[in-house]
């Protein structure tokens, strides 16, 4: 997955801390640096200026987990209603 404007991505972080990236972050990079496809990183400094990597979720990565953790499931009803064996 290609990098995303931090801007994109700023409103779910913040919901999820409670609180601007600028009150626990000085400065906050707005380059992301690479990391997995679920997120990204982004090189930032604490208050007490220790530098720290904060990895940024994808908004819609929430989503894709749900999905993904119910496709399972979905299989398992799918073949009982058309009569396939549990077993294969």
């Amino acid at each position: 997955m290609p990098p995303r404007p931090l801007a994109v991505i700023r409103g779910a972080t913040e919901e999820e801390l409670g609180a601007s990236l600028e009150s626990f972050f000085v400065p906050f990079e707005a380059e992301p640096t690479p990391v997995a496809s679920l997120a990204q990183g982004r090189p930032a400094r604490l208050r007490d200026r220790r530098e720290v990597a904060v990895k940024l979720p994808y908004p819609e990565v929430a989503d894709m987990v749900r999905l993904d953790r119910a496709t399972p499931r979905a299989d398992v009803l799918l073949g009982r209603a058309v009569g396939l064996p549990r077993r294969v």
